[in-house]
Formats: C-alpha cells, structure tokens, sequence
C-alpha cells in the first residue's frame, strides 16, 4: 500500500530528525 509506505517514510525521516536535534 502506497500510503503505508509513505507513512513509514515520514516516521522514519520524524526519528532521524529527532536524533539530529537530540546531537544538537
């Protein structure tokens, strides 16, 4: 399913962000 593939995305990219910030 093309929209659970997208959500998976965005939580991904959501977690990498959170850890970039978090090195901040």
């Amino acid at each position: 399913d093309v929209a659970l593939e997208l959500a998976s995305a965005l939580m991904a990219l959501g977690l990498i962000n959170a850890y970039v910030l978090a090195l901040i």
